[in-house]
């Protein structure tokens, strides 16, 4: 993302918390005070968003470095960011500061445990997020989840083609939905739809559907698409995508019969890491 449109999504950030003005920091602590502060975890995942929490400290005026990069596991009491400048300028973006890292970390740190179980079962499958996401927020849940190595999917409406129970309510036709996207969607757009039953994923390959998503079935029934696919020659030609339901437990039995796996899960349901800022006065009296 352009550094521009990147600082557009951080002061925004910044404006929803500070308001008017930290009137608490202002009360009590001098303009003259320094400060240095440390960015300390206290749970176990994978360290995400730290680019975002440097660039939103330097957008107050604050010096940042960061000992340890994204991507890289953590365990409590590591350090993972470092700060100096004005004590009023840390304080007024520690929360933002705070929430940024602890959201990210807790999506690529759940990513990374699908990813892990899924591909023991499949090497080559894709652990894919979805579009349940925090609004204002996408590109960044987006992400932490690349940074685990998943895969972001669509990030918005305007990237692929994906024909949900919803368009197929409306049309009642499979055949003719695939046909309508064909005629009027470019064709560097990827035509996916989504079908809940064997034979209507059959019935998708069949009238030249690029990926397929099998929707809240079983395993088994996955298993079976997989092996009807196979024998009438269609398999190599589409892409297989599961979801719905899919959880730690049961992912590896979906992962085996599919290319991808999609769960909302990584990005409306996980649990945030936790963060803490521990800050020392350095220079100027109050």
């Amino acid at each position: 993302m352009p550094i521009s449109i990147l600082d557009s999504f951080l002061l925004e950030f910044l404006r929803e918390d500070i308001g008017y003005g930290d009137i608490t920091t202002n009360a009590i602590i001098s303009p003259h005070v320094e400060a240095e502060g440390t960015i300390v975890v206290r749970s176990t995942g994978i360290l995400t968003g730290t680019p975002f929490a440097k660039r939103l400290l330097e957008l107050v005026n604050v010096n940042v470095t960061l000992p340890i990069p994204d991507g890289a596991p953590i365990a409590p009491g590591d350090t993972v960011l470092t700060c100096w400048g004005r004590a009023r300028d840390i304080l007024q973006a520690e929360r933002v500061v705070l929430n940024v890292l602890a959201r990210l970390s807790g999506i690529a740190t759940a990513t990374n445990r699908v990813v892990s179980i899924a591909q023991a079962a499949n090497p080559a499958v894709r652990i894919a997020a979805t579009r349940k996401t925090t609004p204002g927020f996408r590109y960044f849940e987006k992400y932490a989840v690349q940074i685990a190595q998943g895969d972001p999917h669509r990030f918005g409406l305007s990237d692929a083609v994906l024909i949900k129970d919803n368009h197929l309510a409306i049309l009642k036709s499979i055949p003719r939905a695939l046909k309508l996207a064909k005629k009027n969607v470019s064709f560097g757009k990827t035509i996916e739809i989504e079908v809940e039953s064997v034979n209507d994923a059959i019935l998708a390959a069949q009238n030249d559907a690029d990926a397929i998503l099998l929707d809240n079935m079983p395993p088994e029934d996955i298993e079976e698409v997989d092996r009807v696919l196979k024998t009438l020659n269609l398999r190599s030609r589409v892409v297989l995508e599961a979801s719905g339901g899919i959880t730690l437990q049961n992912v590896a039995a979906y992962a085996r019969h599919v290319d991808i796996v999609s769960l909302g899960a990584l990005t409306h349901s996980v649990t945030a890491l936790d963060f803490s800022l521990e800050l020392e006065c350095s220079k100027g009296e109050q």
